[in-house]
């Protein structure tokens, strides 16, 4: 029996500022500077909703508008994601690789709670 697989893409920018202190002193990404960020989302199901979606592009939407744009866009990514589920300030490194790793488990549990899909993988360009 074939397996039937439906996958879907979102793609957002943010523009933020961000610096990456673990570097050398004199490597140009240790001070602070600016990316625009694009944000691409795959969401993925074996099968269709009643609506024929994997999953509704407006919720999606929604979802990426509140959970990363609304929060990330035109801020310091390193102060806006430095704190701890305690409320304690817990330093954020950000790199491409870890705001993708922040962005899938931020909105997984809203993918997979709002619709029968499964957020597949994110990925995070500057």
């Amino acid at each position: 029996m074939k397996v039937r697989l439906w996958t879907l893409e979102h793609s957002f920018l943010i523009d933020a500022a961000h610096y990456l202190p673990q570097l050398p002193v004199g490597h140009k990404c240790r001070n602070v500077h600016g990316h625009t960020w694009k944000f691409t989302v795959y969401v993925q199901a074996q099968a269709l909703d009643a609506d024929d979606f994997v999953i509704d592009f407006k919720m999606l939407k929604t979802l990426c508008e509140n959970y990363i744009v609304f929060p990330l866009d035109h801020q310091t990514l390193n102060s806006a994601l430095a704190s701890g589920r305690d409320g304690e300030e817990k330093p954020f490194v950000p790199t491409c690789e870890n705001l993708a790793c922040w962005a899938y488990q931020t909105l997984q549990p809203y993918v997979e709670t709002m619709s029968h899909a499964t957020l597949l993988s994110v990925k995070v360009t500057e």
